[in-house]
């Protein structure tokens, strides 16, 4: 009896009957926990390479952009110097055309100038031939009139070469002015030649 009321010891090798962990479960567990970790730094790594790529990318755009603006920039240069190289000529050629012009006008103002004395030359010779008409006439009133009216042309105009023995113009003039003072038909006060009023 009393050997049943003993208390029984514990089985001190009963945790050697437990089941044990098996390492290889152990294992593969690691080796799957390696591998998530690898495939995610993969990915991040994967991620970070797309990343740099869209940013070299984006560069190498801005670059090529840049690149095009100085391209652009350069024959633009280029343009605006062709067009001040034809403003040059052109501002040239306009000073040589204006040159022209002046140079014509002038030669325009001069040959006016050359007809204007031809013509007066022309008149004076004929109102001096009128008066010396009139004189050989005896219409020596007329002929001073003819004379005295000479007075306000210009008298500078009056040939004043003689040829062949003929008179000048310019002496013709003052002979006459002299016969028709001296017969009293023109009054010569202070060089002014004044018509003298006719006897009745």
């Amino acid at each position: 009896m009393d050997d049943e009321k003993k208390p029984s010891k514990p089985d001190q090798d009963s945790g050697k009957n437990d089941p044990p962990i098996q390492p290889q479960k152990r294992q593969q567990s690691v080796i799957i926990y390696l591998i998530i970790l690898f495939a995610a730094a993969f990915l991040l790594l994967l991620m970070a390479y797309f990343m740099q790529q869209r940013n070299n990318n984006a560069i190498i755009g801005n670059l090529k952009d840049s690149l095009t603006s100085f391209q652009t920039m350069e024959e633009l240069r280029e343009e605006n110097l062709a067009l001040q190289e034809r403003l040059q000529d052109a501002q040239e050629e306009a000073t040589g055309l204006q040159e022209e012009y002046e140079a014509l006008i002038q030669q325009y103002v001069n040959s006016s100038n050359e007809a204007e004395q031809a013509q007066t030359q022309v008149e004076l010779s004929h109102a001096l031939y009128s008066a010396e008409y009139l004189f050989q006439q005896e219409e020596f009133h007329q002929a001073a009139e003819q004379i005295a009216a000479l007075q306000s042309q210009d008298l500078t105009l009056l040939s004043t070469v003689s040829e062949n023995g003929v008179p000048s113009e310019a002496q013709r003039y003052e002979t006459l002015a002299a016969e028709l003072t001296e017969a009293g038909y023109l009054i010569d006060q202070g060089g002014q030649l004044l018509v003298a009023e006719p006897e009745e």
